[in-house]
């Protein structure tokens, strides 16, 4: 049954402003049950009457789908300094929007978190030369890079790591990357399964000061470990012990 008169949902401009590009106009008005005068109209209204709104710019749905994760981690990606502007139509409809270009400058300093085999390979143009040698690297990353970690892995983790083995040799025995074995390894100090090396573990007064103030403005333990150039485990324990001493509330 064709909608007359009915206002436009969010999930429906939002379709209309993805598929503009791909489909006719026709078609969408088809498919969302539009009059095809009402669906041009939105199109023209929106900006997308000939195509995507801005060939380097995408709603953050559109981009999630681009790079191969949930929209709720590009959401992540935005708490952590992605740009992005919001898009408002009327006062009904409000988007994120990601400019490619500004992605393009986030990831260079954020390639460790990025899994480029997720990529759409023909929805990046012209790619900078970091993205195209971090494509070649992802292609030989470790089996399990991006997998889940089980329980039995884990109780492996601490038995190599208790053996004596070094973080290199463990995770080619595991099939992981040196630098997952270390997130996994200081998530398991923290969760009291491994113990906390002493080694570096002596903090003076102005780094405790800048713990106690990173955590007032709200930082995670992670943030303000890369601030002082401190583990998120090392931190994380600091911190607790400063509570069991009063320190701070």
């Amino acid at each position: 049954m064709t909608k007359y008169g009915s206002r436009w949902t969010q999930e429906e401009v939002e379709y209309l402003i993805e598929k503009a590009g791909s489909m006719s106009l026709e078609a969408i008005a088809k498919r969302l049950k539009r009059p095809f005068a009402s669906t041009v109209a939105k199109a023209d209204e929106l900006g997308v009457a000939n195509g995507k709104m801005l060939s380097h710019k995408f709603t953050l749905n559109q981009f999630s789908k681009m790079v191969g994760v949930a929209a709720s981690t590009v959401c992540s990606w935005t708490e952590m300094g992605l740009e992005y502007e919001i898009k408002k139509f009327r006062t009904t409809f409000e988007f994120k929007m990601i400019d490619i270009r500004d992605f393009y400058t986030w990831g260079e300093q954020h390639q460790d978190i990025l899994d480029t085999r997720k990529f759409k390979l023909n929805d990046f143009g012209n790619e900078p030369e970091w993205l195209k040698n971090k494509r070649r690297a992802d292609r030989d990353r470790p089996p399990n890079y991006t997998k889940l970690w089980a329980k039995e892995e884990e109780a492996q983790l601490i038995s190599y790591h208790e053996s004596g083995l070094r973080k290199e040799a463990i995770a080619e025995l595991l099939g992981r990357s040196i630098s997952g074995i270390q997130r996994k390894m200081d998530r398991l100090k923290i969760q009291g399964l491994l113990p906390i090396d002493p080694k570096g573990e002596f903090y003076t007064q102005t780094e405790i000061q800048k713990i106690i103030q990173l955590r007032r403005d709200g930082m995670t333990f992670s943030q303000i470990g890369k601030k002082i150039c401190r583990s998120k485990s090392s931190v994380w324990h600091k911190y607790r012990e400063l509570q069991e001493r009063g320190l701070v509330i």
